[in-house]
């Protein structure tokens, strides 16, 4: 094989590998581009309401009484989970629900840090 050979197989392989590069990061960012049009549309909250009546009805199911009242669609932290609101035998109650399908848990507890001159939160 001849100089000129070698260096036409390398450039395309080079050329290969810069398509696959930009091609993956244009899907990264159509991704998150995707994901914030959801969020932007109410997505978000649509999912987080079926994972939150899914939640009230198996708690139902096992001797509650829990309704489902309402959920934000605002993820303030990007965890995926939603503030959804219930009411369990007439006191309200404060659950997160994912918007992805993972159910729901309880709230993450913020606690401030002992010195009151520094901006730190602690989950």
């Amino acid at each position: 094989m001849s100089f000129y050979a070698d260096f036409r197989k390398s450039q395309q392989f080079h050329d290969r590998v810069s398509k696959l590069v930009f091609g993956m990061v244009g899907f990264g960012m159509a991704a998150i581009v995707l994901m914030a049009v959801c969020s932007a549309t109410g997505v978000t909250r649509n999912r987080a309401e079926e994972s939150a009546k899914d939640f009230a009805d198996r708690a139902n199911l096992a001797g509650g009484d829990v309704q489902y009242l309402q959920c934000t669609d605002y993820d303030s932290d990007g965890d995926t989970y939603v503030s959804c609101t219930f009411l369990d035998h007439g006191q309200t109650l404060t659950m997160e629900c994912s918007y992805l399908g993972h159910g729901c848990r309880t709230p993450k507890i913020q606690i401030n840090t002992l010195d009151p001159n520094t901006q730190i939160w602690r989950y």
